[in-house]
């Protein structure tokens, strides 16, 4: 398959360009990592790609919106409110 092809391909499936598909799926990651607990968020941005840790919060606010700092705190957020 030709590379312009799969680039439609998942535009169609998805509705994100290649790039923007795969900042997302890292930055998922990543939050799944951060509710873990198990891992720093500087550990956690260097892990996925960012070396610059105020571009990761920045990236992860805008794709996910949420703060990674909430994030870590979520499953506690999410056992009280239920």
């Amino acid at each position: 398959m030709s590379p312009p092809i799969l680039y439609k391909k998942l535009f169609a499936l998805t509705g994100l360009t290649v790039n923007e598909f795969i900042k997302t799926r890292k930055l998922q990651k990543a939050a799944e990592l951060i509710t873990q607990g198990k891992f720093s968020l500087q550990d956690i941005s260097d892990s996925i790609g960012y070396k610059d840790h105020k571009y990761f919060s920045k990236e992860f606010k805008n794709t996910l919106e949420l703060l990674p700092k909430i994030t870590k705190d979520l499953p506690t957020l999410l056992f009280n409110f239920l």
